[in-house]
């Protein structure tokens, strides 16, 4: 399995290809099939799909299942990929996850998300991270960068652009 690690396919990396089949394969199940809408329902809002018929304590018994399944596809990457696992090497992933599920739109208090999106802010927040270490930075200064740059994509995210549009449009209106 350790030969895995460092197995590419068209330039990238197995593991890049084994995620992004996931976040694929997963999307279309939870939007387009519907045993994934029902388990959106069930995290959305459990009363309405309660009334709705759906068993919501086996849908969440069978989420944290499938999670810890996928918990346990990466934590085999990530041993093919280091070739030298400790007990430690998961520690810089402990709230990385959180983070780019915050940033990328989910809410915490459960609610349906998009996995694309969650993608997208782990990239962006992979990338941060490097470019971070290849100035040079500080540990501390890169935590305080990377916390702004969260901050900051949850107020974005937290902007209601047609609403600010038309409060825009109100004051040019006014003023201009």
């Amino acid at each position: 399995m350790a030969s895995s690690g460092d197995a590419r396919l068209f330039g990238l990396n197995l593991s890049v290809w084994v995620a992004a089949a996931l976040i694929v394969i997963l999307t279309i199940v939870l939007r387009k099939t519907p045993m994934g809408r029902r388990f959106c329902a069930a995290d959305a809002n459990p009363r309405a799909a309660w009334v709705a018929g759906v068993n919501v304590s086996s849908h969440k018994l069978a989420a944290y299942i499938a999670a810890g399944l996928f918990y346990g596809i990466v934590g085999i990457l990530l041993s093919a990929f280091i070739r030298n696992p400790t007990l430690r090497v998961g520690e810089p992933y402990l709230l990385a996850p959180i983070a780019a599920a915050v940033l990328g739109g989910t809410a915490i208090s459960g609610g349906i998300g998009s996995m694309i999106a969650v993608s997208g802010a782990a990239l962006f927040l992979t990338q941060l991270g490097q470019m971070l270490k290849m100035l040079g930075l500080s540990s501390a200064l890169q935590y305080i960068i990377e916390g702004v740059a969260i901050a900051f994509g949850m107020a974005l995210a937290g902007l209601n652009l047609q609403q600010t549009r038309l409060g825009l449009k109100r004051m040019r209106n006014r003023f201009g």
